[in-house]
């Protein structure tokens, strides 16, 4: 099977360094140019900038996916079972 990843980017926003901690971070982003981000130094790009807009405890976090069977992962994550 063949493996890709995707990253997504975290940190704690500026309005939220105030809240309680496990209340401050946030998803700070996604998608790169309408899609998902699936290169690493995309991601890391990313999380330079958030850091450059002062966010902090800014980290990546890559989430592996099979090919073909992305639907099958997401519900496992989601938590929705299609069997009755």
């Amino acid at each position: 099977m063949n493996i890709y990843s995707e990253y997504v980017v975290w940190g704690v926003k500026i309005e939220d360094r105030d809240k309680p901690e496990y209340l401050q971070e946030s998803l700070l982003q996604t998608h790169h140019l309408g899609e998902t981000i699936k290169s690493k130094a995309v991601a890391e790009r990313i999380a330079l900038l958030c850091e450059s807009k002062g966010y902090t405890k800014v980290r990546i976090q890559s989430i592996p996916f099979y090919v073909g069977c992305e639907s099958d992962l997401a519900k496992q994550f989601t938590g929705v079972n299609n069997e009755f």
